[in-house]
C-alpha cells in the first residue's frame, strides 16, 4: 500500500501563510474598487435591520478608513510585500490597519505629544457613550487613556520622540530600570509584559515595545567597532513612520478646526507638531469641545432637584481633604485617586457640554464621593456647574 505524506510543519505553515496573505491581499484590492459613502448613507447600512451585502461591508469599510486617517495619509502610504512588491493606497492602508490596530497606535502617539485635554476628552466620550448604553461606569476606567499618557511619561517616552536622533542601548537604561520596578502597573495600564530579570527584558528590547504601542517603526544598524568594547545596535524612529504620524496629527487638527472667530477665542490655537517643540505642552483642544453657550450664572440659584447632590446644604460639615472610611460606606471600589480625578475633570472644562457629561457620570457615584467632589471645588467653580447644569 502507497503512504502519501503530507508536507512537514514547516511546509504547512509556509503554505498557510501565503494562502492567507492571498486572502488579504484580494481584500485590500476589493476595498480599493469600494465606495465612498456619504455620512447619510453610512448611517443607514449602520442602523438597517437587514443584513448588509458584501458589496455594501467593503463600501462601509473604506469610508470608515477615510473617516479614520483622511485622504492625505492614505495616498501617502506605501506597505511593501517580502518579495518587495510595494502596495500604496487604500490596499497599503487595509494592510497598515490590521483592524483597527494601526489607528490605535497612532491616537497613543496623539496622546503622548499633545495637552492632556487630548486624552480626558477621549475618557469622557468613553464615559458618555456607556452611560448612553445604560452601562455602569468603572472607576478604574474613568482615565484610562490619561493614564497610559502619564505612564509613558513616567517612563520618559516622551522626551525621545526626536526624529533624526540616534540612541544607543545606555539611552534606555533608566526607562527599562523603572518599567522593571513597575511591572504590575505598567502590565494594568499599558497591557505589556515587562520581565524583572534584566537578561529577559533589555533596556533595547523595552524601547522598542513601547515605541510600537506608538505606531513607530525604528531603524537599527550597528555602532561603529570599538576596541574591547562590546559592540551594539544604534537606533532612531524611522522617517516614513514619523512623516505617518505627523499626517495623522494633521488630520486630527482639521477634525478640530474651529469654524467661526468666537470658537478661535474660546478653543485656543491648536499648534502643528514638530521636532523643536516635541516634549512641550502644545496648545489643542478637544474633538468633544463644542463652542460654549453664554450662561448667567446666579451663584445662589438651586438646580435640578436630581442634581441636589451639589447643593452646598449635601456637604455640609464635610472636611475637603478627608475621604470617608469605605468600610463605613460601604463601598470600596472608590479611591482618594478617583475622587482627585472627578475634580481634576471639572477644573480644567469651563464649557457647558464638558461639565454637563462630567457630572453626568459622577451622578451614578455613591453620595459620598459626590459630596466630597462637590466640597473639592472653590466657590467659583460651585457656580459654574450650577449654571452648566441648570441651563
Amino acid at each position: 500500500m502507497d503512504v502519501i505524506k503530507s508536507p512537514g510543519g514547516d511546509d504547512t505553515k509556509n503554505g498557510l501563510k501565503e494562502s492567507w496573505l492571498r486572502i488579504k491581499l484580494a481584500h485590500a484590492q476589493a476595498i480599493e474598487n469600494a465606495n465612498i459613502l456619504t455620512d447619510d448613507q453610512l448611517k443607514a447600512l449602520e442602523e438597517s435591520n437587514l443584513a448588509l451585502t458584501p458589496q455594501q461591508k467593503l463600501d462601509v469599510e473604506k469610508t470608515w478608513l477615510l473617516k479614520n486617517y483622511g485622504q492625505a495619509l492614505i495616498d501617502a502610504m506605501r506597505f511593501e510585500l517580502k518579495d518587495g512588491t510595494v502596495l500604496t493606497g487604500y490596499q497599503a492602508m487595509v494592510l497598515k490597519d490590521e483592524r483597527g490596530r494601526y489607528k490605535t497606535k497612532l491616537d497613543n502617539f496623539y496622546q503622548l505629544v499633545f495637552d492632556e485635554s487630548v486624552a480626558i476628552a477621549k475618557d469622557v466620550r468613553a464615559a458618555q457613550k456607556q452611560l448612553s448604553q445604560g452601562e455602569g461606569v468603572c472607576p478604574q476606567d474613568l482615565r484610562i487613556n490619561t493614564r497610559r499618557r502619564e505612564c509613558r511619561q513616567f517612563l520618559g517616552l516622551d522626551q525621545f520622540m526626536q526624529p533624526g536622533e540616534e540612541w544607543e542601548p545606555l539611552d534606555f537604561w533608566s526607562m527599562a530600570q523603572k518599567a522593571r520596578a513597575n511591572a504590575p502597573h505598567i502590565k494594568d495600564t499599558l497591557n505589556l509584559t515587562i520581565p524583572i530579570d534584566p537578561k529577559e527584558s533589555p533596556a533595547a528590547w523595552v524601547f522598542e515595545m513601547l515605541v510600537d504601542q506608538l505606531g513607530l517603526d525604528l531603524d537599527k544598524r550597528w555602532a561603529p567597532r570599538v576596541e574591547g568594547q562590546q559592540r551594539f545596535k544604534l537606533r532612531k524612529i524611522s522617517e516614513e513612520s514619523w512623516q505617518y504620524a505627523q499626517m495623522y496629527l494633521q488630520y486630527q487638527r482639521t477634525l478640530l478646526q474651529p469654524q467661526s472667530t468666537e470658537q478661535v477665542k474660546t478653543l485656543g490655537a491648536i499648534v502643528p507638531i514638530s521636532s523643536s517643540v516635541i516634549g512641550e505642552h502644545l496648545a489643542a483642544t478637544s474633538s468633544w469641545i463644542t463652542p460654549p453657550k453664554t450662561v448667567n450664572i446666579d451663584p445662589t440659584s438651586t438646580p435640578d432637584p436630581k442634581l441636589s447632590w451639589i447643593t452646598p446644604q449635601s456637604s455640609a460639615n464635610i472636611n475637603p481633604t478627608s475621604t470617608p472610611d469605605p468600610a463605613l460606606v460601604g463601598d470600596t471600589h472608590f479611591k482618594e485617586t478617583d475622587i482627585a480625578d472627578c475634580v481634576e475633570w471639572l477644573m480644567l472644562t469651563d464649557v457647558v457640554e464638558g461639565i454637563q457629561a462630567i457630572c453626568q457620570t459622577i451622578t451614578t457615584f455613591p453620595q459620598w464621593v459626590k459630596r466630597a467632589v462637590w466640597q473639592r471645588l472653590p466657590q467659583w467653580k460651585q457656580a459654574s456647574v450650577r449654571g452648566a447644569l441648570a441651563f
